[in-house]
């Protein structure tokens, strides 16, 4: 190969220089002029060097590409289990009602004195002041006879203080009345013992001035049981039967 080179340019380089002379022998000047000798120089080219047996081309091995690693695939990552939220309805609260104005408490009007009822002494009619003259009057009312049931055997002891209770101050005020119905005993002692309450109207307002009352009370030192008086409370006093 390298010498068919050589020899092509070797036939291209005497081509010009043949088309060169060739060119000057044509050219007539209008003038004479002396032509210059024409130099040919040739040029020996030299042999190509026998080209030795041609060397195998060793190709180069390309290193196997790696196989691509196979990256597992994350797992996923697990779902909480949410639970609904589940809204619970709001409780309206009831509006408070309104109180009711309290009534203004009409006072009673006070009844017409009522005559008390004449009591009577268990001793032959004789009054208990003239039975014990040197008994004194209770600061909580003034000492009467009481007429009294009893429901005992036996002589029924005479009493020698008995002091009526007094009117209850806020009862009073208001003007409420009523009446207490009360049993109890005499002991040897002429003492006032087990009171008991049968009834009251109304309850719970004069019992407690009864049984204070009753702690002051005496008899003849003569035992009985189940002796009974009713004490009425009235705007116009006390009285007891």
């Amino acid at each position: 190969m390298r010498w068919n080179i050589w020899v092509l340019w070797g036939v291209v380089s005497l081509c010009l220089h043949v088309s060169l002379v060739a060119a000057a022998m044509l050219y007539t000047p209008e003038k004479s002029i002396t032509p210059e000798p024409i130099s040919v120089q040739m040029i020996s080219f030299a042999a190509d060097e026998p080209a030795g047996e041609p060397q195998p081309v060793v190709e180069e091995e390309t290193p196997p590409e790696p196989e691509p690693v196979m990256e597992p695939e994350p797992e996923p990552e697990p779902i909480p289990d949410v639970k609904p939220v589940i809204e619970k309805p709001i409780e309206k609260k009831p509006e408070p009602k309104p109180k009711p104005k309290p009534k203004p408490v009409e006072k009673p009007k006070p009844k017409p004195p009522i005559e008390q009822s004449k009591s009577l002494a268990m001793n032959k009619g004789q009054d208990l002041s003239n039975l014990n003259p040197s008994a004194k009057p209770s600061d909580k009312g003034a000492e009467k006879p009481i007429h009294s049931t009893s429901e005992g055997k036996g002589k029924v002891p005479n009493a020698l203080r008995q002091g009526l209770p007094e009117y209850p101050s806020r009862a009073k005020a208001v003007g409420i009345e009523g009446s207490v119905k009360v049993r109890f005993d005499i002991d040897a002692d002429g003492r006032v013992d087990n009171v008991e309450i049968l009834s009251a109207t109304p309850k719970n307002v004069f019992e407690r001035d009864v049984k204070r009352a009753m702690r002051q009370w005496r008899y003849e030192k003569i035992a009985y049981k189940g002796k009974v008086i009713i004490i009425e409370f009235n705007m116009s006093g006390v009285s007891a039967s």
